[in-house]
């Protein structure tokens, strides 16, 4: 048992200890135990910033697997910082199309930023900036830098003209290229804001505890006590806040170097596939590392072992495997759609980078989130928890128009035998900003032929996923609405008599569940559940509201019906 008081260890400490990781103060009268000593301070700390230069060393001058430290041509405009020495300043600066080193600045806003650039105060942050007043996330950033002996910071807030649409229209398009090119990308994982800073170490109930003890029966030291275990995994690191920021994948994803600031420690990643840590307190001896501590460490930027697994041509690393290239963005949206917007037309954008980076070996043709060559495949997806609802705005088949997290159907059903049942005849986008391919879009439609069948036949064999479960009565994920009581309705929109709304099944694909040595499954239908956009014409436009699965080989509802070319905006 540990006591708050002074506790007697002996030389050689045996038997078992609830807390198993022990350090030292260097100097300390518990210096004559076999015990690691700790040293450095903070994440200033001059033993923090030797691990960080020796990291940059080693990455730039020993790893093949890594891009070297070559300039690169600069964004449109970087934040210049003070040399280490003078007086602290920043200025915002053109780079007018020269070479050289910079480092970008990945972290949550946090609500609207005090200081940002405006065309009222371009001209003005391009004389100065009001350095003492500026945010303290962005005031770390400079400090890391400057200790660091480099220059150039890109940060978003500052960089992109936030009032000016055609700046937007320009620079974020730039993004992939910016966070690529960066020569590291500083993390600021645990500020929920701008304003909260990342260098001051977090406080936790699993940080280490100071405990006295008595040395040799007279003398009193002090050690630092704490549970390896937990020392090295730091599982409450897995909910830093900008793990929940949906633009903050991209910028991690696309860097070729990481420099994590969490609330316990420092982390480094480069293309190699370890990861360093430095932690205030503990020395390199007492870090170990094991296969443990790597997959812990994964989770610090919740990337569900997808991190890096594609690489952008600018990293060097371009991995020409189209089955990964197909998992490892499904595994990304997965990831994306469980994050937060604060605009939620930001949807695509937030993602433009990186659907830009997979689009050669996705077939090209964005759409709207979606793959052309692969459409069959991407309109199968569903959502995930009573959370999801529709945005408002953009084509309802695909996964943007909804705000909450989604999956994709055959990603989910890999060990089945699929084959499809319906083909795409047109697809199309309206493009929100001309030439911006993997920005937000205004509208689309998609073209598709199929069996299409009344969806209240189908009975309790189908299970659906409703893209909006709040605006349907009885809109679970157990079955479909069985008549006018259950019908789904949208009763917000429509104040007096409530209408019933008819819903539709349409095929997209079928399939069954591989089984080795055994009599095949029987076939499952997949597909779509739609409602009519002209429901007393009878006209072919429709909107999906959901995704069902058929357990059944009966296609009773389809039998008499011919194949259907359906519109869904």
């Amino acid at each position: 048992m540990v006591s708050p008081h002074a506790l007697n260890l002996p030389r050689t400490v045996s038997g078992t200890l609830l807390y198993s990781s022990l350090t030292r103060r260097p100097g300390d009268s518990a210096a004559v135990l076999p015990i690691p000593r700790i040293t450095g301070g903070g994440f200033l700390s001059l033993e923090c910033l030797e691990n960080v230069r020796q990291w940059l060393k080693e990455c730039g001058a020993r790893h093949d697997e890594c891009p070297g430290n070559d300039v690169v041509r600069l964004p449109t405009r970087l934040v210049e910082v003070s040399p280490p020495g003078a007086p602290e300043s920043a200025r915002l600066r053109l780079t007018d199309g020269q070479e050289g080193r910079y480092v970008a600045l990945s972290y949550c806003w946090g609500g609207p930023q005090p200081f940002k650039t405006i065309t009222s105060t371009l001209v003005a942050y391009l004389a100065g900036l009001p350095y003492s007043s500026l945010p303290k996330t962005i005031l770390d950033a400079f400090h890391v830098i400057r200790s660091l002996g480099l220059a150039y910071i890109w940060i978003d807030s500052l960089c992109i003209v936030q009032d000016d649409e055609d700046d937007k229209n320009r620079e974020l398009p730039q993004m992939r290229r910016i966070y690529a090119d960066s020569f590291v990308t500083l993390t600021a994982a645990s500020a929920v804001s701008c304003n909260d800073g990342f260098l001051d170490p977090r406080p936790s109930s699993r940080c280490p505890r100071h405990l006295s003890i008595r040395v040799d029966g007279t003398r009193l030291g002090s050690i630092l006590v704490s549970n390896k275990q937990e020392t090295l995994e730091f599982s409450d690191q897995a909910n830093q806040p900008i793990n929940d920021r949906a633009w903050t994948l991209q910028e991690a994803w696309l860097s070729r170097r990481l420099l994590v600031f969490s609330g316990l420690a420092v982390f480094w990643k480069c293309g190699m596939p370890e990861w360093q840590i430095w932690r205030p307190g503990l020395n390199r001896d007492a870090c170990e590392e094991s296969d443990s501590e790597s997959k812990t460490i994964d989770h610090v930027l919740n990337s569900e072992k997808i991190m890096k697994s594609v690489w952008g041509e600018h990293s060097g690393y371009v991995k020409k495997d189209f089955s990964r290239a197909r998992e490892t963005w499904e595994s990304l949206v997965n990831n994306y759609t469980n994050r937060q917007l604060t605009v939620e037309r930001d949807k695509l954008p937030a993602l433009s980078a990186i659907a830009e980076t997979f689009s050669p070996f996705l077939g090209g043709g964005y759409l709207a989130g979606l793959w052309r060559q692969h459409l069959v495949r991407d309109v199968l997806w569903f959502t995930e928890g009573p959370g999801s609802r529709f945005i408002g705005h953009g084509p309802t088949w695909s996964w943007a128009s909804n705000a909450g997290p989604i999956k994709f159907a055959l990603r989910r059903l890999s060990y089945w035998n699929i084959h499809p049942s319906a083909s795409i005849v047109d697809c199309s986008v309206v493009l929100a900003a001309e030439g911006v391919t993997y920005g937000a879009v205004e509208s689309g439609e998609l073209v598709i032929e199929g069996y299409l069948a009344d969806l209240a036949p189908l009975g309790d064999d189908a299970e659906i996923f409703w893209d909006d479960p709040g605006r349907h009565r009885g809109g679970t994920q157990e079955g479909p609405p069985g008549g006018p009581e259950e019908a789904g309705v949208e009763a917000s929109e429509h104040p007096g008599p409530v209408p019933v709304v008819s819903y539709w099944a349409l095929t997209i694909a079928a399939g069954h569940i591989i089984q080795v040595g055994s009599e095949a499954d029987p076939t499952h239908m997949l597909g779509l559940v739609l409602t009519s956009t002209e429901p007393e014409s009878g006209g072919g436009l429709f909107r999906r509201v959901g995704y069902f699965v058929l357990h059944s080989e009966d296609k009773g509802c389809w039998q008499g019906q011919g194949r259907r070319v359906v519109r869904i905006v």
